[in-house]
């Protein structure tokens, strides 16, 4: 074997001994690769659907709110644009008003009060001024709409005492209905003091919260109104033990003339209506566990009042009422007992008379078996001319 021959062989052997090593090395990189790769995780099995939770009760084709996103350190209101763009429905939470650090009284201008001015027929109507209106002075009625008011509360066939109040403060164009409940007469101090706070708060314009800055002032104002209250009836249960499980709803409006506006805070089920144009409609939407989804015997139960926790969410309703409608503020006493919407429509419709209108309807449900408290506030919106027909009627 020659030398040329032998050093080929060991060339060729050389390059085998490079190639293997190269492939040696490329395996132990995949294998070494393949093990520090995460190893993915198995998918869990889908869940089972969940039963359907039970469909609540309908409660009139009254606007439901929906959640919004809240914003970054502070709960923003839940708004909901109704079908009807006249109506708008907001909920307002207690986590969105925070103790003020002074709660002095604002002085409000005498023109902003209700007064009066003499026609030339010499009699006397009201006139209206706005605090939001570029100018101080009053305005003439012939340039804004006029509310006249009437209200009744009875205890009905069964029940030995009246746990409902109600409240007007016309000065303020104000309307309260509270049905209250709880032993010991938990029931009647808690409405009765929640009428009284709201409207010593608009009297004195003395408001303990600073106002929501997601709403116009006077919805803002009507949302603390109803917070004080809640407060008041929760302190007094804590400080009286026999009226620890009292506690009420609460239904108010307040109405503003200037402004085309109305503004309607409610909690529980206490309900507003309103008759336009003879449509008769529920405005608001009852705080019952139904009403979330539950049903059997807790679907009545209220998911909301005043006085049973610190702080309460108040849903607003902003309002467009226009000439004409009629608004119904009333207690479950009346729904319950009248159920059939058409029937409560007709009675506004006949009578124009809104005395004669809140008797009918108070004693129908009392005919009707008259089982609960019934109260019945009735709001007209009229212009000038109705107005004085409805003095002269």
């Amino acid at each position: 074997m020659s030398l040329v021959t032998v050093l080929l062989i060991v060339a060729a052997g050389i390059v085998v001994l490079v190639l293997a090593l190269v492939v040696g090395l490329v395996a132990l990189q995949l294998i070494w690769r393949s093990r520090s790769r995460p190893t993915p995780a198995t998918p869990p099995a889908p869940a089972p659907a969940p039963a359907p939770a039970p469909a609540p009760a309908p409660a009139a084709a009254a606007p439901a709110p929906a959640a919004a996103a809240p914003a970054a350190g502070r709960k923003r209101p839940m708004v909901e644009e109704d079908d009807d763009d006249d109506v708008t429905v907001i909920t307002v939470s207690v986590d969105g008003l925070f103790p003020t650090k002074t709660a002095e009284p604002v002085r409000v201008d005498p023109f902003e009060a209700f007064s009066r001015e003499r026609t030339n027929e010499g009699e006397t109507v009201p006139i209206v001024t706005d605090p939001e209106a570029e100018s101080d002075g009053p305005t003439l009625v012939s340039k804004v709409f006029l509310v006249s008011a009437a209200g009744q509360s009875d205890t009905g066939r069964r029940r030995s005492e009246n746990q409902d109040r109600y409240a007007v403060l016309e000065d303020h164009h104000l309307y309260v209905v509270a049905d209250g409940m709880g032993g010991y007469q938990g029931g009647e101090i808690a409405a009765q003091l929640a009428c009284d706070t709201i409207m010593e708060a608009f009297r004195e314009q003395r408001f303990d919260f600073e106002l929501p800055d997601d709403v116009s002032r006077r919805a803002g104002e009507l949302a603390v109104a109803i917070q004080m209250a809640n407060r008041a009836i929760h302190e007094r249960a804590a400080a009286v033990p026999e009226l620890n499980s009292m506690g009420t709803t609460v239904v108010c409006a307040r109405f503003a003339p200037r402004n085309d506006r109305l503004y309607i805070g409610h909690v529980g089920d206490s309900r507003c209506y309103r008759l336009r144009h003879g449509e008769f409609r529920q405005l608001t939407t009852d705080h019952t566990m139904g009403n979330l989804g539950f049903g059997g015997n807790v679907a009545h139960q209220l998911s909301r009042a005043l006085g049973v926790d610190p702080g309460v969410k108040v849903d607003l309703l902003l309002c467009r009422p226009r000439i004409d409608d009629v608004y119904v503020f009333c207690s479950d006493g009346l729904t319950k007992m009248v159920k059939d919407d058409a029937v409560i429509a007709r009675v506004l419709t006949e009578e124009q008379d809104l005395e004669k209108a809140v008797q009918r309807l108070v004693r129908m449900a009392n005919n009707a078996g008259g089982k609960d408290n019934v109260t019945v506030v009735l709001v007209a919106v009229r212009d000038v001319a109705g107005f004085r027909s409805a003095l002269q009627v």
